[in-house]
């Protein structure tokens, strides 16, 4: 039996995250009939308990002050109390054992957030932990699939997800079903959450801070938001993972998630656009942003723009060096690299930042310089993209240590679907409100100008010598 669950709950939460309803599966007949009788058993523990304190306080303690206490006295006390430490030592025991074995089917909790939905169960190897095994973000939960079996209890289903069918190491298939909370107790309290949360997401953006690298971002409606902390030399591979996994028919799972860590470096956004319902190989298809952020000591003074030509398209340098074709993609389809960040002039020793020659400078009013690489398209093994990327960055005071250090924040959009044309211009103008999103933290205060003195109070010149 899990006795906080509203404490279990809160512990797994995003920070920000707020929590609307929680509840748990019908409890059993069997569960309802071993309560009381744990009820009973800490009854009978906590009396004999009582029972060996009335001894030693009232037959020992009392009788040896008033000089009554002989040795057959003694002996039957000492008896006694053992045989009362034993009772309530065996009823706590035993009550203890109960949860252990017939509380299992108890240690599932549903909960619905401002951010997800979510399913928690007790580990199974250390009872006190507990993690989360199923979660559904915005991006996976539409309206129309909010459905109800039930009044007083019954099954909320909400997101079609796959079921694996037959031993997965033999090959069994992976159908589209529906998937939610299934024997809800609180059936009514559970979808009426589901139908706030569907309010609650479609209201304007929320933010999400990043203290860590000092600025907030915010995550646009229906979309779902899986955190990162990635190695420094990782972050430019994120974006030719998700677009390798999308060719691998992975299902978009390489990256989806719904969370959002306390240290992040990378947000990896995605939303559910269709499902291809085939018999052996549904999948469903989604679209996705990619949020890179770093800081960096180099300080830019001054712009060096990269591109590919003709001439980088060298097939024996792909022979000798397995990274060239990477490093040919990554400088053909992003607009800014966080390993090769900062070239410095040879001159004038001064750091430039470095971003693709097809990108042009844009105003999003967010305080940062920003840069925006127009839509592009790219075919891989006969599979058609559309992706467009926005880079921002902008010199912030830091500390002691570091006066100040350059932030860099990269949005990458990639867009497949069979109507890839139609679902990108519906989207594209996300990439704009994340980018307009962008506050950086804990600025110091501008420091008001003074008023302009009146000519009445200004200072009389003074009068110049005479000759």
């Amino acid at each position: 039996m899990i006795r906080d669950i509203e404490g279990v709950v809160k512990g797994q939460l995003n920070p920000r995250e707020k929590l609307i309803w929680h509840g748990q599966p019908v409890t059993s007949k069997t569960v309802k009939t071993l309560q009381p009788i744990e009820t009973l058993l800490l009854t009978f523990s906590l009396a004999f308990f009582g029972y060996a304190i009335y001894i030693i306080a009232f037959d020992i303690v009392v009788a040896h002050q008033a000089g009554r206490l002989y040795g057959d006295q003694v002996y039957y006390a000492v008896r006694n109390i053992l045989l009362a430490l034993f009772g309530g030592v065996f009823f706590l025991g035993f009550r203890h054992y109960l949860p252990q074995n017939f509380y299992s089917e108890n240690n599932v909790i549903y909960a619905v957030t401002d951010q997800r939905a979510l399913i928690i169960k007790r580990d199974q190897k250390d009872q006190k932990k507990f993690k989360i095994s199923d979660q559904w973000g915005a991006g996976d939960v539409k309206k129309a699939s909010l459905k109800k079996r039930g009044d007083s209890s019954g099954d909320i289903w909400f997101a079609e997800d796959f079921v694996q069918l037959g031993d997965k190491d033999d090959g069994g298939r992976k159908p589209v079903g529906w998937r939610g909370f299934d024997n809800v107790e609180d059936v009514a309290g559970a979808f009426n959450a589901l139908k706030e949360w569907e309010k609650v997401r479609r209201q304007k953006t929320y933010q999400v801070d990043n203290e860590g690298l000092g600025f907030s971002i915010g995550i646009p409606p229906s979309w779902t938001a899986n955190s990162f902390l990635l190695k420094p030399e990782h972050r430019d591979n994120t974006f030719i993972a998700l677009l390798s996994g999308e060719v691998l028919d992975d299902d978009g799972q390489l990256l989806r998630g719904a969370k959002i860590g306390k240290k992040w470096n990378t947000l990896v956004l995605t939303k559910r656009q269709t499902t291809d319902r085939k018999e052996d190989s549904a999948r469903h298809k989604y679209i996705s942003i990619i949020i890179d952020a770093a800081l960096r000591k180099e300080i830019p003074e001054g712009d060096s723009k990269f591109s590919v030509s003709n001439k980088d398209v060298n097939l024996g340098k792909f022979f000798e060096d397995k990274d060239q074709l990477t490093i040919m993609m990554k400088r053909s389809i992003t607009i800014f690299e966080f390993n090769d960040a900062c070239v410095q002039d040879k001159k004038t020793k001064k750091w430039k930042v470095r971003y693709n020659a097809r990108a042009k400078e844009v105003d999003y009013n967010n305080g940062m310089r920003c840069f925006d690489m127009p839509m592009g398209n790219i075919k891989i093994m006969n599979r058609g993209f559309k992706f467009r990327h926005v880079y921002c960055y902008r010199v912030i005071p830091w500390d002691d240590f570091d006066p100040e250090l350059c932030l860099h924040i990269r949005l990458s959009f990639l867009c497949y679907d069979s109507e890839k044309d139609k679902v990108y211009n519906g989207n594209n103008k996300v990439l704009n409100d994340i980018a307009a999103s962008i506050k950086i933290l804990n600025l110091p205060e501008e420091e008001e100008a003074p008023a302009e003195e009146k000519p009445a109070d200004k200072p009389k010149p003074k009068a110049r010598p005479k000759k």
